[in-house]
């Protein structure tokens, strides 16, 4: 049987998570199902109570060249390991493009282990994840971020920013930054604000436990562009499907 969980069922899901994805850590588990299944839907492929296999549907307020709509990110695909081959993720992923379709979502994306599994399905290709250091300078400052009191205008700055660069980008606000300071924190990383001299200048995150994995996002400085130099892509890239 294929449906949704109610919100008391979501942890059912957690075991499924564990075997699936192994890499991720205690702490970011507690993370995820205290913090993200709060208004996340999961769906399910149950086998005499058991649940076989599933996907979770992660709502974004997403930018379309300034029309702001919902758009779910897919995470946490997985197959129990005895129940895989079996035809129980083509269903889910059929259901939900249909569901999707219904409720007149613009689109869905994820981050694939492999594109080619979702080809079959319409996803395509539509951005690959840079990643950045910064280049040398002896005025560089770096301030933790601590507490919210910078939320909102930080979640402005991004936003501006994001604006200028991409047509397309999720949208943030305070809340969006709490949680993205409650995940980081879920695995020993942090966010720091970057100053040159006493001029902001951008902010920088790091996951602490998934190998210094970090994002920065710079503005120009007071003395001019702040110099970035690319490291290869980032270990996964986005495929998008219109629905």
């Amino acid at each position: 049987m294929i449906r949704y969980l109610e919100a008391e069922e979501k942890g059912r899901t957690r075991a499924l998570w564990n075997e699936a994805f192994p890499e991720d850590s205690v702490s970011f588990g507690d993370y995820y199902y205290k913090e993200k299944t709060k208004d996340n839907r999961i769906l399910v492929c149950e086998e005499e109570g058991r649940i076989v296999a599933m996907l979770q549907r992660n709502p974004y307020a997403v930018s379309m060249r300034g029309d702001v709509r919902t758009c779910d990110y897919i995470v946490g695909v997985a197959t129990a390991v005895s129940e895989r081959h079996k035809g129980h993720m083509r269903s889910l992923l059929l259901t939900m493009l249909r569901d999707m379709q219904e409720e007149r979502m613009p689109f869905a994306f994820l981050m694939p282990a492999r594109e080619s599994l979702y080809y079959p399905y319409d996803f395509r290709f539509v951005f690959d994840q840079p990643r950045w250091v910064l280049g040398y300078n002896k005025d560089l400052r770096r301030t933790p971020l601590e507490g919210s009191a910078l939320y909102k205008e930080l979640a402005d700055w991004q936003n501006a920013w994001l604006k200028r660069q991409y047509e397309v980008f999720a949208v943030r606000d305070p809340a969006y930054l709490e949680r993205m300071e409650k995940e980081l924190k879920s695995e020993n990383g942090f966010v720091n604000l970057i100053y040159e001299d006493d001029w902001f200048i951008g902010m920088e995150s790091e996951w602490g436990l998934r190998n210094g994995s970090c994002g920065i996002c710079i503005q120009g400085s007071a003395t001019g562009p702040w110099r970035v130099q690319s490291r290869p892509s980032w270990p996964g890239s986005y495929v998008c499907r219109n629905l």
